[in-house]
């Protein structure tokens, strides 16, 4: 496979159009530097685009050199599009470990049938990106543990983080932290802010029939739900991740803003909802600037 884009890069693109492309992943890439060689001495083609595949290898950013290929192949790049040989071939083989190509986004992500991480397969440690984040709590947790059967408890809990899991990575979402009474939820790709939503609204659903028809506890379970977008440093310590501001700005929505058995979103959020479901949310009267939006399952009131 590493063969294949060594071939392709050295025989479709001169060596500078090799060094351009790759520092669209790496600005500051210096191949003269990664190979030891002076700035006056010239690179053998072949052992330039080697060099370039393994550096992109060893850091981790091989899905995304493959992507700018096909990238530069479809849509082309600086004006000019690029063929390579058996690029088609190494993306097959990606699919075969588990990383599949989405040609609507241009990216890659881990095939969920054979693995979810927290960080799809692709993000690295320190990458800051734009998320979606939900967070959800769990209302009146402790009175509930205390006043009920532990084991009615612990199999209720598991049942509801069953669907809250499903729910989640049926959209391509991930679970980023699971806590004792609540979690935080990560949206990358597609349309994250429409997805993280649309995840929401059917936990909330889920937990409504379960509810009326499943619950053996003494009291309804009732969840808070909150979602903003904006960048978040992608790590994998959860310390780390709840120290970001839009981390921080989502749970305080979730605890201030919102009551139990509802979800709150931003207003950045509700903007990129169509009309048919940003209807059904309702604005919230606050003082300021601040705009936030509230959605609420309940019985439709006789008339």
């Amino acid at each position: 496979m590493l063969n294949n884009v060594v071939k392709g890069l050295s025989r479709s693109m001169t060596q500078k159009e090799m060094i351009h492309l790759v520092r669209r992943i790496v600005p500051d890439y210096d191949l003269h530097k990664r190979m030891g060689v002076s700035v006056h001495n010239a690179i053998p083609h072949g052992d330039g685009a080697r060099q370039i595949v393994k550096d992109m290898r060893e850091w981790n950013y091989f899905p995304d050199l493959v992507s700018l290929m096909a990238q530069a192949e479809t849509q082309g790049i600086h004006g000019r599009k690029y063929h390579f040989p058996r690029l088609g071939h190494v993306i097959q083989l990606m699919a075969e470990d588990g990383i599949i190509y989405n040609r609507e986004t241009n990216s890659f992500i881990e095939d969920s049938r054979k693995s979810v991480t927290k960080n799809w397969g692709v993000l690295r440690e320190g990458q800051t990106c734009t998320f979606a984040i939900l967070k959800l709590d769990l209302v009146k947790n402790t009175q509930m543990v205390r006043q009920n059967d532990p084991e009615i408890v612990e199999k209720t809990f598991e049942l509801i983080r069953q669907d809250i899991s499903e729910i989640i990575n049926l959209r391509l979402g991930r679970i980023w932290s699971w806590e004792g009474d609540g979690a935080i939820c990560a949206f990358y790709y597609g349309t994250r802010n429409e997805q993280a939503v649309y995840s929401a609204m059917e936990i909330l659903h889920r937990i409504f029939l379960f509810n009326h028809f499943s619950n053996r506890l003494d009291r309804p379970v009732q969840l808070r739900l909150a979602i903003k977008t904006g960048p978040v440093e992608f790590s994998l310590e959860e310390g780390r991740i709840k120290m970001s501001e839009t981390v921080k700005e989502t749970y305080r929505l979730e605890e201030n803003h919102t009551d139990p058995d509802s979800l709150t979103i931003s207003q950045e959020v509700y903007s990129h909802l169509p009309g048919d479901v940003s209807s059904g949310f309702r604005k919230l009267n606050l003082v300021g600037r601040e705009q936030l939006y509230n959605y609420r399952l309940c019985w439709e009131k006789e008339t």
